[in-house]
């Protein structure tokens, strides 16, 4: 087998360049890995599930509908991951990442309960009206090959204990004035 390295490939003509039938061209696994800020992958995964989650005052609990999982192709890389949550919850309930199952991400500041990613609103309206969390996090702890998977858990911020309505408002999971949603969640691979 032959090998030829070379820098830069430019065509005769054109902007492509062409390769004659029954010819391949392979590239490594790093090929494109060795330039920085190079997205690698993208999954994505949408919920449209009604349901309610406890938000419990000891901990918290995972929302298995908002997990989403990548494999990453090259050690260290960025990981992003966002989540467009639709739901209602009371003001006093807030949102924490898992990673594999396991708390990941809550504030630095605190193991309280009141330590929270992200909290719910008030909106003086827990009956009917739904609203929309725009959640984003990074992860640069990552290994090639090994697949991590993120997902959202809720805990309450006091003594009491309330539920999350995902894709739901509180009053009903359906009718005239209480609308359904949907959840949306992805996570891509960037190159450090």
């Amino acid at each position: 087998m032959s090998t030829l390295r070379v820098m830069k490939i430019t065509p005769r003509t054109g902007q492509q360049i062409q390769l004659a039938s029954g010819t391949a061209l392979g590239l490594s696994t790093s090929a494109f890995g060795g330039i920085k800020g190079t997205p690698v992958q993208m999954t994505y995964n949408r919920t449209d599930t009604r349901t309610s989650i406890n938000a419990p005052n000891d901990g918290q609990n995972e929302i298995t509908q908002t997990a989403i999982a990548i494999t990453p192709k090259f050690d260290g890389s960025l990981i992003v991951l966002k989540w467009m949550v639709s739901g209602e919850v009371h003001q006093d309930v807030g949102f924490r990442i898992y990673k594999n199952g396991t708390l990941w991400k809550s504030t630095t500041q605190t193991n309280q309960r009141w330590g929270v990613y992200v909290n719910g609103y008030y909106d003086r309206n827990q009956s009917s009206t739904m609203s929309n969390w725009y959640i984003n996090a990074f992860d640069t702890e990552t290994e090639a090959g090994v697949e991590n998977t993120y997902s959202l858990a809720v805990g309450t911020t006091n003594t009491s204990s309330y539920n999350f309505y995902l894709n739901r408002t509180q009053g009903s999971g359906g009718q005239n004035s209480y609308e359904n949603g949907a959840t949306i969640m992805t996570a891509m691979e960037i190159t450090r």
